[in-house]
């Protein structure tokens, strides 16, 4: 609902008004859309209705706030058609959109209206909500992981000499029994937890290879598991390092809430295997970002499969005091 804004229309008996619009878009980038439009303002005026109508297209610009919530301003143009007149009308609007699912979502909205006229501009104004319909686009699929390449052919282990054949000693006279030394005890070797293969850059564990899991699922790669084992081996090495956070990622495609969804259940999935290979779970928290920290461009597959990746930060002891 809203009102006429002009005068001379005003003066006509055209006030209160009531808005029905349809804005089929067409999403060309995260923040930007296409949209026709077609959009009728109803004028009651006495016993009969005035009416001006929009047949047009514009843009719509709708940065997200949240995960769920989106603030939306939008522009249209084109045709405008009032009684028997056909003549230039624009319309432009804001408001909030809040998603309730990966399909339908809800909102609040306000819109100007003008209709350019060789008299007197009719303006006129509205606000109320409104319901829109989503189609997801499909997400592509993860490149193919290279196969690993074929184990070495087993070495034969080098001959092994004979042991060489050792006189028995001389029995000891009766005049002094000869003094047996005691062999010396040897001192165990210092344990040094930073020689664990296990490198720390700005707060950030450094793994050999990046943690690879099944398209759109979290089961853990095959080819993977040798990096956890040195993982493992890693952390059990260096007790120092009491909290580890195990941070999953993802590309940008796709719906953001399910990708926030698989990042979470991925880093679960590893501190899941470091656990059950012994590393105390007290050190280890996991967490999922979704798509919200790119590392590289999502319009490449390079790019994409740069951003789909595990980190693990270390928390405690902080960067600055890490051995």
């Amino acid at each position: 609902m809203g009102a006429m804004i002009s005068r001379s229309q005003r003066s006509q008996g055209y006030g209160a008004d009531f808005l029905l619009e349809a804005h089929p878009a067409l999403r060309l980038h995260d923040l930007l859309a296409a949209e026709l439009a077609l959009s009728t303002w109803f004028f009651p005026i006495r016993e009969s209705v005035g009416r001006a109508t929009l047949w047009g297209a514009g843009l719509r610009v709708d940065p997200r706030l949240t995960r769920q919530l989106s603030l939306f301003v939008d522009a249209h143009a084109g045709l405008g058609v009032t009684g028997g007149s056909q003549r230039f009308m624009a319309d432009a609007g804001g408001g909030f959109e809040y998603a309730v699912n990966q399909l339908v979502a809800l909102g609040v909205f306000g819109r100007y209206g003008q209709v350019l006229d060789s008299r007197s501009d009719p303006k006129f104004a509205a606000g109320g909500a409104f319901v829109a319909l989503r189609w997801p686009q499909e997400k592509a699929a993860p490149p193919a992981l290279e196969p690993r390449p074929p184990a070495p052919p087993p070495v034969a282990p080098p001959p092994v000499a004979p042991p060489p054949v050792i006189a028995p000693p001389p029995p000891p006279t009766a005049a002094a029994p000869s003094a047996i030394a005691p062999p010396p005890v040897l001192a165990p070797p210092p344990t040094d937890e930073s020689s664990a293969p296990l490198a720390v850059t700005a707060g950030r564990i450094e793994l050999p290879a990046p943690i690879a899991f099944v398209a759109d699922g979290e089961a853990i790669a095959p080819e993977s598991l040798t990096v956890l084992r040195a993982l493992a081996a890693g952390l059990k090495a260096r007790p120092r390092l009491a909290k580890i956070s195990i941070e999953g990622h993802t590309d940008g495609q796709g719906d953001p809430q399910k990708n926030l969804e698989l990042s979470q259940r991925r880093a679960e999935s590893v501190r899941r295997w470091l656990i059950e290979d012994g590393v105390d779970g007290a050190r280890l928290d996991a967490r999922g970002f979704g798509d919200t920290r790119p590392i590289a461009t999502n319009k490449t597959a390079k790019g994409r499969a740069e951003n789909r990746r595990i980190e693990l930060v270390v928390v405690d002891p902080a960067p600055e005091a890490q051995p």
